[in-house]
């Protein structure tokens, strides 16, 4: 590779925000626009003067972006009011933040973890039309009986004093639900499909800080919950599958086994470390990869060594979620999500590969020693066979390009001259507050020769309509390796322009628009070549699909189209920011008031699309139950939460 400085920056141009240690931002389409915003970590820090925190900006279009202030994301902040360059997560940003359209609604929604001014928390953050963010409090957990960590999922009674002995008496938990997930920090949040019916589940691994004082156990765990397809999940981490899966890897390095959740998680509880979607021996199913350190919480014992790097082999069926671990050559290292973590595929054979940062015990065949602090490109031999590269932790050259070392600077790739081939870019940001800033962009161009080529394209597309929803199928196509592709999808209304994509894209050359997370694509979920995916909530009205083929280089194939006709729908649909902003709908208990410069009739829906209730606009509305509510007037509708 060779390396070259392209530009030096003071602050930052064209609206967007300055920002230090940026590892773990996404791209998101947020008003489904066709443009791609960004949700960008650690704006401040660093000596800037300002606190860190989340940040939505907005892409305008002719490269210009706008900061929007949102609410909810305001509120979580990101390590209190900490300017002096402290990472998100702990030190884990990559893996902290994932996108993804979980309930269907064509919004795309985010799922975070970290660690606050409020303490460790798991947030799904609900996309509510393209205009702001709102806390999903969705997630029923294990029955209150079975639940090992009940803190932040169950409420729980305030503390009191003894009036004899003055001493401290723990507030007890009750049966009443939070409708959280597991509040941890220092892991990974995962969108992925783990059982094939094309809507997203959610993995999250971290930290979990219980109430040692109610007999609770502090420690690394991993939850799995299952979607449940009506805009909820269930928390099925005690499910036998899961248990039985995970005892097998406990037996083979002869560590404690209870036949219990808490097997689960001495087996896959992550810290330190990342946990990723993507079909790793290209099966056509979502796998989940760990790479790093494992917990070492709940009774460790054994022979298992605590860096590790391992598929879990997605196998699960109709007795539900089920794993097989399978060890791999990719390098174990400590703070593998922390030091600027890479994964793409680097040499055109259409597997991915990997950069790390961290600390690893894999021994260096140049020194015949652990390599301990280094720099380690795994890059694969033409299938799940990695080769291990080993580079000096104080140097700054891989393979001729360049990587930064320095704090805060982050690496990341994208093709910057259209050759197909990926690049390096480092933000090198050195200097201190006494001696000025040296802020710069280095981008180390592909030089290896190497020939990418994009995937087959998909054939034919069929689609069926049903109520408000329209199932795609269509035979999976092949990557250059012979192995299935994974897939991106659209469906656009062709009155509106309404659009709904799965992953952002040109409609016309169907280049991909940003480098999202594998987890984000559609794979078979099968063996057989036979894909499949549903698009929900539509309404009435005719429309476009698009099916196109992507590989691990973000290569793309142009899109394979048909057409479809909703001729019946429950699901009346949001309008556009400007109509949804022009209409006030206060919710004050179970009242609804509508208020309107005209008289006109309201009828108030369910998720489900059934009608609950109806009035008149400027009086009260009786809407019973909690939950997400489409309110129409008119012409004009927008969902409200009660």
């Amino acid at each position: 590779m060779d390396t070259i400085v392209t530009e030096k920056f003071v602050g930052m141009k064209n609206g967007l925000p300055r920002t230090a240690f940026g590892q773990g931002s996404q791209p998101i389409d947020f008003n489904n626009d066709g443009l791609v915003d960004f949700i960008i970590l650690n704006t401040g820090g660093n000596d800037t003067g300002t606190s860190q925190g989340y940040v939505l900006v907005i892409n305008k279009g002719d490269w210009q972006f706008e900061v929007l202030e949102d609410p909810v994301l305001s509120s979580i902040g990101g390590l209190s009011s900490n300017t002096n360059g402290d990472k998100f997560n702990e030190n884990s940003p990559y893996g902290s933040l994932v996108t993804g359209d979980y309930d269907k609604d064509g919004f795309t929604d985010v799922l975070l973890c970290g660690n606050g001014p409020a303490g460790r928390y798991t947030m799904l953050l609900r996309n509510v039309n393209g205009d702001h963010f709102e806390e999903a409090r969705v997630f029923h957990p294990l029955p209150f009986d079975e639940e090992l960590t009940k803190k932040g999922i169950y409420e729980q009674l305030e503390d009191t004093t003894d009036p004899e002995t003055g001493a401290d008496v723990p507030g007890a938990y009750i049966d009443k639900p939070t409708l959280k997930p597991m509040q941890m920090s220092h892991g990974s949040v995962v969108f992925i499909d783990l059982d094939g019916d094309s809507w997203l589940d959610v993995v999250v691994t971290g930290y979990a800080e219980a109430r040692e004082n109610m007999g609770e156990i502090t420690g690394n765990q991993i939850r799995f919950y299952k979607n449940l397809q009506n805009g909820e999940f269930q928390d099925v981490t005690n499910s036998p599958s899961l248990i039985e899966a995970a005892s097998t890897v406990l037996n083979t390095y002869g560590m404690t086994v209870d036949g219990t959740m808490a097997d689960v998680f001495r087996a896959w509880g992550c810290e330190e470390g990342i946990t990723l979607a993507l079909d790793f021996d290209q099966d056509g199913r979502t796998d989940l990869m760990q790479l790093g350190t494992q917990g070492c919480s709940w009774g460790w014992g054994g022979t298992r060594t605590l860096k590790q790097s391992n598929q879990l082999r997605n196998i699960s069926d109709e007795n539900g979620f089920r794993f097989e671990e399978i060890p791999t050559d990719i390098t174990p290292a400590a703070m593998a999500s922390c030091y600027r973590f890479i994964c793409v595929d680097l040499n055109g054979d259409d597997y991915p590969d990997y950069m790390t940062n961290g600390w690893t015990s894999k021994v260096n065949p140049a020194t015949g020693e652990a390599a301990g602090w280094g720099r380690f490109v795994d890059l694969s031999d033409n299938s799940t066979v990695y080769n291990t590269y080993f580079f000096n932790d104080e140097s700054n050259e891989v393979f001729g390009g360049y990587l930064a070392k320095s704090e805060p600077s982050v690496n990341n790739f994208g093709d910057f001259d259209n050759d197909y081939n990926m690049e390096l870019l480092t933000s090198d940001y050195t200097g201190s507050p006494d001696n000025g800033r040296n802020d710069q962009q280095v981008i180390s161009w592909n030089k290896t020769g190497v020939e990418f080529y994009a995937p087959e394209e998909v054939g034919e597309v069929n689609v069926t309509p049903e109520k408000g929803r329209v199932t795609v199928e269509w035979e999976a196509s092949d990557m250059n390796n012979g192995n299935p592709a994974m897939f991106n999808l659209y469906i656009q209304d062709k009155q509106s322009g309404a659009l709904r994509m799965v992953v952002p894209a040109n409609l016309e050359t169907g280049k991909q628009l940003a480098y999202a997370m594998f987890g984000c694509y559609v794979n078979t979920g099968n063996e057989d070549g036979a894909a499949s995916y549903v698009f929900d909530k539509l309404p009435v009205g005719d429309y476009i699909v698009g099916v196109q083929a992507v590989n691990y280089a973000y290569q793309a194939t142009a899109w394979t189209t048909t057409e479809v006709s909703v001729t019946e729908s429950d699901y009346v649909g949001v309008s556009s920011q400007s109509v949804a902003r022009g209409m006030q709908v206060i919710v004050n208990g179970d009242a609804i008031v509508v208020t309107s410069a005209s008289d006109i009739s309201v009828n108030v829906y369910n998720m489900q699309g059934a009608e609950v209730a109806s009035g008149m606009t400027n009086e009260p509305i009786t809407v019973n139950g909690k939950g997400v509510f489409v309110v129409k007037a008119g012409n004009e509708a927008v969902k409200v939460v009660k």
